[in-house]
């Protein structure tokens, strides 16, 4: 496994294009049973969010429904409060995993790059004063 640390301003490529076959699920849900914290709210927009119940370290998982996949880059958007706090997050795909850490706020999008083959994706959250929770996570492909 490689670890690879992201830059506060990093610029991201646009190119690609959002992959929608993704199922999401954790096993932090049974805490929050109601719909509106289900782990499945971070591949839509809305109202509704993912959030464990609890604090780190809690994780989501997401698996593309069509197989192997050429991802370039994961883009999550945070939830949390208080509304700006120093956080560390581990996003594993394949044998790659890119550690986020430093300051984030309530509502920001953290963009990963993380270019390899791979049917799931692992959003770790390792520290944060906050419950763990997302609001949206999308994923690029290419190719």
């Amino acid at each position: 496994m490689t670890c690879r640390r992201r830059k506060n301003a990093q610029a991201y490529d646009s190119s690609g294009y959002e992959i929608k076959s993704l199922t999401a699920w954790s096993e932090s849900r049974m805490m929050w049973p109601l719909v509106r914290f289900d782990a499945c709210n971070v591949l839509e927009e809305g109202d509704s969010i993912w959030n464990s119940g609890k604090f780190a370290p809690a994780s989501i998982r997401l698996k593309f429904t069509g197989g192997m996949q050429r991802v370039t880059r994961v883009e999550l958007q945070a939830e949390m409060s208080p509304l700006r706090a120093v956080v560390h997050h581990e996003i594993r795909a394949a044998d790659v995993v890119v550690c986020v850490k430093g300051p984030v706020a309530h509502g920001a999008w953290i963009h990963v790059d993380l270019n390899c083959d791979t049917q799931l994706i692992e959003i770790v959250t390792i520290a944060s004063p906050s419950f763990v929770a997302w609001k949206r996570i999308r994923v690029f492909g290419c190719c």
